[in-house]
């Protein structure tokens, strides 16, 4: 699991060195979000936060497991390796460089939890899944999607696929920009199903299978069976297929 090192040192804590509860009341192990703020944001130790609560560094790293909460290795510093206390390099890896907050979390080896919180505590927007799928739908080239839905034949749900977006909005987005969404029995007469000498090739030639070459241009077995024989090419028994052509 990732590993959870995030946290600054805060002056209460040499309260809490010295047994105090300062600033966080008791807390409770069964509330995760408090125990996220003890041991991931502010960096305290197993002990220290069974200090807090009153019970033993092993019944808190149970209650740490037991919310999926990774456990840092001992000794490993709480602050890690400096890159959460810099804004600059965490907003430009976030928003520049578009990685996501898991992204950064895996990159740094700390929690997610970790990483939110100091980008909240720098004053760096936190990229929403909501947002990055926004930014993804506009860079999408109209252009290159009417060729690959018109000309290629692709399936909306195959593009949208490839380009990172969902296809109910690429749909949208199609329409509104003057895009013609086919239906399957128009792409199937202007796909690469459509062109005997290919299907040929990868049929007779290269000896895929009909599931092979369903999914090499996003359609069932069947369909590609039906051009089979729209196109008066014999379909194999089924079975094994024979050695393929190096």
């Amino acid at each position: 699991g990732e590993e959870c090192v995030g946290g600054a040192w805060r002056a209460d804590r040499v309260g809490r060195r010295a047994g105090g509860r300062v600033g966080v009341g008791s807390g409770s192990l069964d509330d995760r979000g408090w125990l996220v703020g003890r041991y991931c944001e502010e960096g305290l130790s197993a002990r220290e936060v069974g200090r807090l609560v009153g019970v033993s560094a092993p019944t808190v790293l149970a209650a740490l497991r037991r919310h999926e909460i990774a456990v840092r290795p001992v000794g490993a510093p709480p602050g890690g390796d400096g890159r959460l206390d810099d804004p600059v390099w965490l907003g430009r890896r976030h928003h520049e460089d578009g990685v996501s907050v898991q992204g950064i979390a895996d990159e740094l080896g700390v929690a997610a939890e970790t990483v939110v919180a100091r980008l909240e505590r720098h004053g760096v927007e936190v990229r929403r899944p909501a947002d990055r799928r926004e930014e993804r739908l506009a860079a999408v080239d109209l252009d290159v999607v009417r060729v690959r839905h018109h000309r290629d034949g692709e399936s909306v749900n195959r593009i949208a696929s490839a380009l990172g977006v969902r296809p109910r909005d690429l749909r949208a987005l199609m329409l509104d920009g003057g895009v013609e969404v086919l239906s399957r029995r128009q792409l199937a007469d202007r796909g690469r199903l459509a062109d005997r000498e290919w299907l040929a090739g990868r049929y007779l030639a290269d000896m895929r299978t009909l599931e092979e070459i369903g999914k090499e241009v996003g359609v069932s077995a069947s369909t590609v069976g039906r051009w089979l024989v729209r196109h008066g090419i014999a379909v194999r028994p089924s079975g094994p297929v024979p050695r393929r052509r190096r």
